[in-house]
């Protein structure tokens, strides 16, 4: 997915000036309008949510929620990457979801009430915003607009589940990892038919995520340079020739 524009603009703004400390109340409401969730919103429900928001500081490893977790509120990441991901009786991990900055989780069992079903665990130092669910229910009840964002955020999320289901059971493991790349192409690193793809996550947690083991996704990685589509520097993928990457 691409990066929102003014992802960047926050990333160089918490270089060492706000982490660990307050966000600027322009940026606070430049978030939340941002969210599908939120932004078919009143200025002044945003306003009510960003008073009753708070920010959350993350250490790399840590654990936010774990599987059982009750919580009452849903989250915004601000900087920084984390994971969504159960694990197996037998201690098989799968990560569901890799969240960066700007996209938003939790927010299906926000509404359930219920325990989570998966552990969140940041990849990075991070900070996220924390959304309480009370808020989120006061503002449905004054500004009927509210309900329809939300409404649509939700749908999108089981329309993309239902996707990336289809890709995990039926796509074999090069069109896995092709389509993993081109959701993650970025328009502002692209020249023409080539393209930057920084892995938010080192190789082991995207293999995870892609159901594939981490050799067959070297193995993957290394076929797709060698047929002169890919560079592949570390976390930086370089892909070479968009079309034909897309053709495959």
């Amino acid at each position: 997915m691409a990066a929102r524009p003014w992802v960047a603009r926050i990333l160089r703004v918490f270089q060492g000036i706000f982490k660990g400390g307050n966000m600027p109340n322009d940026l606070t409401d430049q978030i939340l309008r941002t969210i599908p969730l939120l932004n078919n919103m009143s200025g002044s429900g945003r306003a009510l949510i960003a008073a009753r928001s708070h920010f959350i500081d993350l250490e790399k490893d840590a654990f936010l929620i774990h599987k059982g977790d009750s919580h009452n509120g849903f989250f915004i990441t601000v900087y920084g990457n984390i994971k969504i991901s159960f694990t197996s009786a037998e201690g098989k991990e799968h990560v569901v979801r890799i969240i960066g900055p700007g996209q938003s989780f939790c927010e299906a069992t926000m509404f359930l009430d219920k325990p989570s079903p998966a552990t969140v665990q940041t990849i990075t130092d991070a900070k996220v915003l924390f959304i309480p669910r009370s808020a989120i229910f006061q503002c449905i009840k004054e500004d009927a607009n509210c309900m329809h964002g939300i409404l649509t955020s939700l749908s999108r999320e089981i329309f993309l589940l239902g996707s990336e289901l289809e890709s995990l059971t039926l796509d074999s493991s090069q069109q896995r990892v092709i389509r993993y790349l081109l959701q993650h192409l970025h328009p502002e690193n692209t020249r023409g038919s080539k393209c930057a793809v920084e892995l938010p996550a080192n190789k082991n947690t995207i293999a995870l995520h892609l159901n594939l083991a981490p050799e067959t996704l070297s193995r993957v990685l290394h076929q797709l340079s060698e047929k002169g589509l890919l560079k592949v520097e570390g976390k930086i993928i370089h892909v070479l020739d968009i079309q034909k990457l897309h053709n495959l």
